[in-house]
């Protein structure tokens, strides 16, 4: 997975208003899955994301 976005509302300079959101998706049998995800600006992690899910 992979993402690439722009803050809009961007009220103080952090990092910058581009960031990446690069990550892995796992499925475990045909519905359920697990996520991993990190979010950086350029070489730069903000924070790392992790998530399950279900798919009807």
């Amino acid at each position: 997975m992979s993402q690439l976005g722009y803050y809009v509302y961007y009220p103080y300079d952090f990092e910058g208003r581009i960031y990446e959101r690069i990550g892995l998706k796992r499925y475990f049998g045909d519905h359920f899955f697990g996520v991993v995800t990190v979010k950086a600006h350029g070489a730069k992690a903000e924070a790392v994301e992790f998530g399950i899910g279900y798919r009807l």
